[in-house]
């Protein structure tokens, strides 16, 4: 598994929105991050369009197909 920590900031160059990957905190009773939400958000409102609830262990996967889709990880600060 890639050493990446969370959240993570997605953006594609000319998209309308960006993703963010982070703990769900609902979803993690025993705190032990097993779940992560997906977040897409627009860059204009910061407001999510959609979501969706992935386990850890397929993180790599989820990166791997943004990657192909010409998504980049930045390091900014993650606004809600």
């Amino acid at each position: 598994m890639e050493s990446v920590k969370l959240p993570i900031l997605l953006k594609r160059p000319r998209s309308q929105q960006y993703i963010v990957i982070e703990v769900d905190e609902d979803m993690n009773v025993d705190k032990d991050d097993w779940f992560l939400n997906v977040s897409y958000r627009k860059n204009n409102t910061n407001s999510e369009v959609s979501s969706h609830c992935i386990i850890r262990k397929d993180l790599d996967t989820w990166l791997g197909s943004f990657k192909r889709q010409n998504y980049v990880i930045h390091d900014e600060k993650i606004t809600k």
